[in-house]
């Protein structure tokens, strides 16, 4: 073999050697490519059937069905064991990231009875998710930070971050910010305004939602879907009131002196003042385009009757403040249509209410150890029940010697019988909830304190 002929062989391998390293990298890379694509819930199931083929939730015969009867199959198991997830939409419609939490716990082989807030702490605690949040940013304006809980430094929020149990929200000049709790309710935060999410508990097998949220100064609009669930609650303090919710559509401004004004736009709330000695003052119920105002030692002034125009402002977030000081005063000027147009701002920007899981994510968790563990936590935890919700204690209480008792459980109602008693707490038995509401974790069922009434 020639000298020639061998430099040039050489001058090849040196030349050929990293161009197919690149290439294998490249078929590499290309096939371990992320499928960032939507997974729908039928192919969720599907996933974990072809993954875990010993899975005890699944049907026996789940390797001879077809994507369809597998997931009927599927959800008639999980319901019988207490999980509903499946049976609520369409097996091909787009897995949301709420339903992806409910589906893989429902599949994890822990026990029914938890809400969707610990759902997501125990896939959290398992590394199937990141955070154990109770809602995401849909809409942000300016600048807003975010304190969360036991930490002094606030961060930027952007759209589509996620929202805690007692995160501490401000808005800042000419900002604006719309969160979406997982039971579809919001709030939108005015300029200048300041929450604290106190506590949201949502348990969709039960369609039972339990919510505090303090607000401290600014305007605030909130729009609270309905809970069907008996127990079901939307409580709003501000530091001269407390006000009541079922299922309504209405505006909160504090102002920097204390005073609370209420509007409401749809539906109705129920509001009491706070007096003095730390207890409620007598109830105000406020229906569609009503205005009332709340100051401080329980002072109430007189419910008054909004122009429609102005109940469509504070529905668009564009109530002026100085329109809103005139309303309460009475003095409302003569050209208010052409006044009020003119301050109407734009809304803020919009984002979605629900992020999809993609299919490499949703393989991801198909294909690990989490399922695998299924068989063993069904052997530990059986068909019981897990912790349940205290009660609320926010419906209306029998009669006393004094009058209806107040919807406001363990705060005293000067005109007012006993309170209601709040929804036991199901699964485990609870320990029995005093006043504000608290996640049941043993001792008897949970169940909101009675309102006490003097006669």
């Amino acid at each position: 073999m020639s000298t020639k002929f061998i430099r040039k062989a050489k001058w090849l391998s040196v030349r050929l050697v990293p161009m197919m390293t690149l290439g294998l990298c490249f078929i590499s890379l290309v096939s371990a490519s992320q499928d960032n694509s939507q997974v729908s819930r039928a192919e969720f199931i599907a996933m974990v059937s072809h993954n875990q083929p010993d899975h005890p939730l699944l049907p026996k015969n789940h390797a001879e069905l077809s994507q369809e009867d597998l997931y009927v199959k599927t959800a008639r198991i999980l319901k019988v064991r207490g999980f509903k997830v499946l049976g609520e939409k369409g097996a091909k419609e787009a897995m949301t990231d709420q339903e992806f939490v409910r589906i893989t716990y429902a599949l994890s082989g822990e026990p029914p009875g938890k809400n969707l807030f610990e759902q997501k702490q125990f896939l959290k605690q398992e590394g199937i998710v990141k955070s154990a949040d109770i809602g995401i940013t849909t809409g942000v304006e300016g600048k807003i930070l975010q304190t969360h809980e036991g930490e002094i430094a606030s961060s930027d929020i952007k759209l589509a971050s996620p929202v805690f149990m007692n995160d501490h929200i401000k808005t800042q000049p000419e900002s604006k910010a719309t969160f979406t709790f997982d039971d579809k309710s919001a709030l939108t935060l005015g300029e200048n305004a300041s929450v604290n999410i106190r506590k949201h508990i949502y348990d969709p097998e039960k369609d039972l939602r339990q919510t505090v949220v303090n607000v401290a100064l600014g305007t605030v609009r909130f729009v609270v879907t309905k809970g069907k669930s008996k127990g079901s609650a939307f409580k709003v303090v501000t530091p001269t009131a407390v006000a009541g919710v079922r299922g309504t559509e209405f505006v909160v401004t504090v102002h920097p002196n204390g005073k609370t004004s209420f509007i409401n736009i749809e539906g109705s709330i129920d509001t009491a003042p706070k007096l003095p000695n730390g207890n409620l003052g007598p109830q105000t119920i406020l229906t569609k385009g009503k205005m009332l105002g709340v100051l401080k030692n329980g002072v109430v002034s007189d419910v008054q009757n909004l122009p429609p125009l102005l109940v469509e402002l504070a529905a668009a977030d564009a109530l002026p403040p100085g329109l809103l000081k005139q309303a309460e005063a009475g003095t409302l000027p003569a050209g208010l249509m052409k006044q009020a147009d003119k301050q109407r701002g734009p809304p803020a920007n919009r984002g979605r209410t629900s992020i999809t899981i993609t299919k490499v994510k949703a393989e991801g968790t198909a294909r690990g150890p989490f399922f695998a563990k299924a068989q063993d936590r069904v052997n530990q935890g059986g068909k019981g029940s897990g912790p349940g919700i205290g009660g609320f204690g926010i419906q209306k209480g029998p009669k006393g010697k004094g009058g209806i008792g107040t919807k406001f459980s363990g705060l005293v109602n000067k005109n007012g019988g006993p309170g209601g008693v709040g929804r036991p707490g199901s699964g485990q038995p609870g320990k029995p909830d005093l006043g504000p509401p608290k996640i049941a974790r043993s001792g008897p069922p949970g169940g909101g304190a009675p309102g006490g009434g003097k006669p």
